[in-house]
């Protein structure tokens, strides 16, 4: 029987700009206070892990805001995003959605950019929208209100259907948590990056190597 794979590491990678990160979470804020969306992707491993956490690049994505919406409230987001400034972006996944190839189940899906102001400079913001009910679980949010997020173990089951091999740190840590029968939510192994992290390197991509 082989040893077991050691921890892949990584290459301490960049940070993520503070000043962008205040812009997402304040549209994140507004959102989640104007409509019930779920949050999933980067931003919800990112609510899960504790506040105060090093924002590195690999840590997890926050390049959008992934959010899933019940399709009742498909109209209200509509006229939410239009009043917060955001216009529509076509993707080739609109396109297939509506349009969707035989034996296909199309993902009712829209993005929806703006851009917004802070400190004189401004950021594009991206919203990916998924039209469709998905599991939920609320916790706190660092600005004290509660928030909905997709459980963790769901959230891996989405990771893994897109590139298990591209894993962010934040899912690779929360996969051992649950294999350990630990809650991923508020742990503080969830902050726990430097172990993943191996300045010796020269790439940035998970490297496994057999012992």
């Amino acid at each position: 029987m082989s040893a077991p794979l050691p921890i892949p590491h990584y290459v301490e990678p960049d940070r993520w700009d503070a000043s962008r990160l205040a812009v997402f979470e304040q549209e994140l804020r507004d959102l989640s206070e104007a409509l019930p969306v779920v949050v999933s992707g980067g931003w919800a491993w990112h609510l899960m892990t504790p506040a105060g956490h090093v924002e590195y690049r690999h840590a997890h994505d926050h390049r959008d805001l992934d959010l899933f919406l019940d399709p009742r409230f498909r109209d209200d987001a509509m006229n939410t995003l239009r009043r917060m400034g955001y216009i529509q972006s076509w993707t080739r996944f609109d396109s297939s959605a509506l349009t969707p190839s035989v034996g296909s189940s199309p993902r009712p899906f829209s993005r929806h950019v703006k851009d917004a102001l802070r400190d004189d400079r401004y950021y594009k913001v991206t919203v990916d929208l998924f039209l469709e009910p998905i599991a939920v679980r609320e916790i706190q949010a660092p600005w004290g209100r509660s928030i909905r997020v997709v459980p963790p173990a769901r959230l891996l089951e989405l990771a893994d259907s897109q590139s298990p091999a591209a894993a962010c740190l934040s899912a690779r840590i929360a996969r051992d948590l649950l294999a350990r029968g630990l809650d991923p939510v508020g742990h503080p192994e969830m902050a726990g990056f430097a172990a993943w992290l191996d300045p010796t390197r020269l790439h940035a991509r998970p490297v496994l190597e057999l012992a």
